[in-house]
């Protein structure tokens, strides 16, 4: 009986997790221009009581109180690559820039969100013209995309796409900007009746695809004693898997600190499987 308990609740908490990470992928989020995300991140946070904690450009936090003026801070990144519309042509199609590491040469054919100042959405499909990339939403003149409050600034996001594979695989196309988020998440639904000896901060930073500026204003915010980054990058590797980064361009780890948490996701990983 206890094993079917068990069985039934992974079932439930798989439905869960596959639900919350379908929702945020669903959620716009070009970098600039993270309300979407950062409303269902103050949802959550809310329910669970946490003070919420802010920057000035916008990346948020929850904070669990401990027993101690120490800070711990776990983040994930908010944002996600996208387009931005730079002309509005007088027959009707959108011309763009990138934002962020974008592989333009993939993107003809691909299906687009256009997003108004208000996010209000609409359809559109990125064409060629003339060995050019264009936006065509439908419109067949200049004014007729202005009256549809296209403007020039405003994003657009590749359609979102959300699939299960075999029950247990995913392929979406910004999960590897919002697993982190979720991971949060999950951290602060098994701790939510724990006495902590520490503050902890979980939260989500802004403008990481095109640079670092959120990362300093959100850890100036917050003055953590221990950070920790939680994200998803591409491997080789078939198999499930954690991953401790070694190098970045902008950091080296604690190498003390980075060998306590290998063997703390080795025990955990090992629990897992």
């Amino acid at each position: 009986m206890m094993e079917n308990q068990k069985i039934h609740t992974h079932l439930l908490s798989t439905k869960k997790t596959m639900e919350t990470l379908k929702k945020l992928n669903s959620l716009p989020g070009v970098s600039g221009d993270e309300k979407d995300v950062s409303d269902f991140c103050i949802e959550v946070y809310t329910n669970y009581d946490l003070e919420l904690i802010s920057d000035r450009l916008g990346s948020i936090f929850g904070k669990k109180s401990g027993n101690s003026d120490l800070n711990v801070m776990i983040s994930s990144n908010l944002d996600q690559i996208g387009l931005m519309i730079s002309d509005i042509e007088k027959d009707g199609l959108l011309t763009f820039i990138p934002i962020g590491p974008v592989d333009m040469k993939f993107l003809e054919g691909e299906a687009v969100i256009l997003l108004s100042r208000t996010h209000e959405k609409s359809l559109g499909y990125v064409v060629k013209k003339n060995d050019k990339l264009f936006i065509d939403a439908g419109y067949t003149s200049k004014e007729m995309a202005l009256e549809n409050k296209v403007k020039i600034g405003n994003f657009a996001v590749l359609r979102p796409e959300f699939e299960i594979l075999q029950d247990k695989f995913i392929v979406a196309n910004n999960l590897s900007n919002r697993a982190g988020i979720k991971v949060g998440f999950d951290i602060l639904e098994n701790l939510k009746d724990e006495t902590l000896e520490f503050n902890l901060f979980v939260g989500g930073i802004t403008h990481s695809i095109i640079g670092q500026r959120a990362a300093i204003t959100a850890t100036t915010t917050i003055n953590p004693d221990l950070a920790l980054v939680i994200d998803a990058s591409y491997s080789e590797e078939t198999k499930p898997g954690l991953y401790v980064r070694n190098f970045d361009p902008s950091m080296l780890p604690n190498l003390l600190l980075k060998e306590d948490i290998e063997n703390e996701l080795e025990l955990a990983y090992n629990q897992f499987k």
